[in-house]
């Protein structure tokens, strides 16, 4: 990754815990060393809830994710690293904060799989 100039690591997938929660804290500490910055998925949950905040040419950018899919998915809890569920209720004030501080706010999410072209909707109604 550092070989392909990665900066920012998306962490909402699935798959993220495919290989156990120590698993994501060797990568995430990997991740720290290199300086190689991580959202939408974390240590814990507070961890992974914060917003990427960073600058460029002046330019500020917000990085923010969740996984959508229904609970059970590689997600974090308050004492286990995982990608964060969507939770609107948090994530909705905080995209609009972040916009109100002058922040370009990039949003990404893990959504549930159709094997179809058609668009589907959420399950909760909500993404």
């Amino acid at each position: 990754m550092q070989d392909i100039g990665v900066d920012v690591v998306e962490l909402t997938g699935d798959h993220l815990s495919d290989w156990g929660p120590d698993a994501i804290r060797y990568t995430i500490n990997l991740y720290n060393q290199t300086g190689m910055k991580y959202y939408g998925g974390g240590l814990n949950l507070d961890d992974g809830q914060k917003p990427l905040l960073l600058e460029h040419n002046g330019t500020k950018i917000a990085f923010i994710g969740c996984n959508a899919k229904p609970p059970g998915y590689a997600l974090a809890s308050a004492t286990s690293p995982g990608a964060v569920h969507c939770n609107p209720d948090y994530m909705l004030p905080e995209i609009k904060s972040l916009k109100e501080e002058g922040y370009q706010v990039i949003t990404t999410f893990q959504h549930l799989e159709y094997y179809s072209y058609k668009a589907k909707p959420y399950p909760g109604g909500r993404f």
